[in-house]
């Protein structure tokens, strides 16, 4: 009679533990398939963003202009809940990118690569928070340079 009742207590501990465990695992599993989803929407919002500033470069470049383009953002507030920054990542003072990322986790983020040529015009804003109230891409022509920046009303 002994062994049933051992294999019994052996078998339900066992069951109880898988439980328990299964719980964290699928949290994590719940956890990355959700950053995976904001990441998509970032580099969404991130395409938008760069997309905007090329079509600003290259109407101010077919027109041959010296003057300033601007285009109001539709972006959403929020990314699932959660609001981000929009960044202009240069390196020595040439744009190279926009970079989506959370407030709450900077380890969420999205980029997207900019048109080769653009400089950043460093006495204006390069990062923008998602909840100010109109968010505006600006793209200048000046001293033989396109110079991109943001704006907010």
């Amino acid at each position: 009679m002994p062994a049933p009742t051992i294999t019994h207590l052996i078998c339900t501990v066992a069951l109880i533990s898988l439980i328990i465990f299964m719980q964290f695992f699928y949290a994590q599993i719940v956890n990355n398939v959700k950053a995976e989803v904001i990441r998509r929407e970032l580099k969404d919002i991130a395409n938008h963003v760069s997309n905007t500033f090329s079509n600003l470069y290259y109407l101010l470049n077919s027109s041959g202009s010296s003057t300033i383009l601007r285009k109001n953002l539709e972006i959403p507030d929020k990314v699932q809940g959660i609001f981000y920054y929009i960044q202009i990542n240069y390196t020595d003072g040439y744009a190279d990118a926009i970079k989506a990322y959370l407030i709450d986790d900077p380890s969420v983020y999205a980029v997207s690569w900019l048109v080769p040529g653009l400089k950043v015009n460093t006495e204006e804003e390069l990062v923008v928070l998602s909840s100010e109230s109109d968010i505006v891409a600006c793209c200048s022509f000046s001293g033989g340079e396109f110079l991109v920046w943001f704006e907010t009303d």
